[in-house]
């Protein structure tokens, strides 16, 4: 179907002016971009039945057994989009008979849900017209298969239609969105924010105006976000210049201040800017002031200012906000906390050290490595039982594979305690597929 489509394209380039239209140039449009993600996601249409999988001559591995371990421990997830990483660093894919596996163990997890169709796209959507129980992937990538607002899994799939068909899944929102009931309007404001066409824009602008007040706010912080220059500038100048005067705003959101305080949730304006700003656009000076640093911190978490949030964990890791910040932290941003808290001030590893764990991305560097091994072997030296309570997976799985080895044989885990051994499977199957990866490249 993708060769047809290719061919009725080129062949409209040769159609004579005379014969285009307005309408003619849309439905041209609409198929070039359906075009496009249709070469991307490899889908078809038609019937399901008339799919050729043989035809998409996807190279995989025998790692059943590895996988299924490591998707059986705690964390799936995290071991998942490991495995996926090094499948694609290899131009590899995932053995077709674990698909039935992920399909039903990954049902709760749709941040992975693209990994899995990815693999197999055809053979993915063949199993889900087969199975009622993953009807969920046909709601989030066959584009012929419909679906209500308020089904199960509605607003999971429907982030994943926004990302492969952005013009038609927007189009379906805001068309959907004067006749849903008030909080399914805000649940699909929350999915079409991750848009920024210009059209999605205009329509999140024009809801200030006329609208009840939590609409008004949801549409405020998305163009607060995604710095709309209507919206973001006169913001900015506000603060820059200490004049709060928001005429500028007001003409687009006559009820600006009132809901920006709703919004930031500060009562005096200096702290209410300052909390929406992002902290990488204007000079940031060291402040005392509770108010401001709390004001500043949450403008840091809107905007994922990595500096800002980077510093304020390294300086105060006890923050009630740290579960927050760290959720936003990129890799090398926790890598940088890491190395700050428990290698440099050799802060005892502990609740913190696991979630930013689970931010790095793929693994840390052999040095990290073998510098927190040591911390590791120091902690159970001193109490035998340290780590007992603490995601020990997560560890195993962000341990460099040029180390995975060396620490397997450490005779500090020649041991029967159940956590260890655990522990030891987990490196032991981790560097048998790796090897089966490596070795096929």
């Amino acid at each position: 179907m993708r060769q047809q489509l290719r061919d009725q394209l080129l062949s409209e380039l040769f159609i004579s002016s005379e014969d285009h239209n307005s309408e003619n140039l849309k439905n041209h449009i609409n198929d070039l971009l359906r075009y496009r993600f249709l070469k991307l996601f490899h889908l078809t249409e038609g019937s399901v039945t008339t799919q050729d999988f043989d035809k998409e001559n996807l190279k995989t591995i025998p790692v059943e057994k590895e996988v299924g371990f490591m998707l059986d421990q705690k964390h799936p997830d995290l071991f998942l989009e490991n495995l996926f990483y090094h499948l694609q660093r290899n131009q590899l894919h995932i053995p077709p008979s674990l698909l039935p596996r992920l399909l039903t163990s990954f049902k709760s997890f749709p941040g992975e849900w693209h990994r899995i169709f990815r693999h197999h796209p055809n053979l993915v959507l063949a199993l889900a017209h087969s199975n009622h129980d993953w009807e969920y992937i046909k709601k989030a990538f066959d584009p012929e298969f419909g679906f209500m607002i308020g089904s199960p899994l509605f607003y999971e799939s429907l982030i994943h239609r926004l990302r492969i068909y952005p013009t038609d899944t927007a189009d379906f929102i805001r068309n959907s969105f004067p006749s849903a009931s008030p909080h399914h309007q805000i649940r699909l404001l929350e999915v079409i924010s991750q848009d920024r066409h210009p059209d999605t824009q205009t329509f999140f602008i024009s809801l200030f105006k006329g609208h009840r007040k939590p609409i008004r706010i949801t549409a405020l912080k998305t163009m607060i976000r995604q710095k709309h220059p209507e919206v973001y500038a006169p913001i900015l100048k506000m603060l820059l210049s200490d004049n709060y005067d928001a005429k500028e705003i007001r003409r687009l959101y006559p009820d600006f201040w009132k809901d920006f305080f709703s919004f930031s949730g500060f009562t005096d304006k200096e702290s209410a800017l300052l909390s929406v700003v992002d902290p990488a656009d204007y000079p940031v000076v060291p402040d005392k002031n509770k108010i401001r640093k709390e004001a500043i911190l949450q403008a840091a978490l809107l905007h994922r200012s990595q500096r800002v949030l980077t510093e304020e964990l390294v300086l105060h890791p006890e923050n009630n906000s740290s579960s927050e910040i760290i959720k936003n932290l990129s890799s090398s941003s926790a890598i940088q906390v890491v190395q700050s808290l428990y290698l440099d001030q050799n802060r005892p590893l502990d609740q913190i050290f696991f979630d930013l764990l689970k931010r790095i991305k793929p693994h840390i560097n052999e040095n990290m490595t073998t510098q927190l091994w040591k911390r590791v072997t120091a902690h159970r030296a001193d109490f035998p039982f340290y780590f007992d309570s603490y995601p020990l997976e997560v560890w195993a799985l962000r341990i460099h594979p040029n180390l995975i080895n060396k620490i397997w044989k450490d005779p500090d885990l020649q041991t029967t305690e159940p956590m260890i051994q655990t522990f030891r499977d987990i490196l032991k199957y981790r560097l048998a597929f790796l090897k089966k990866c490596y070795q096929q490249s």
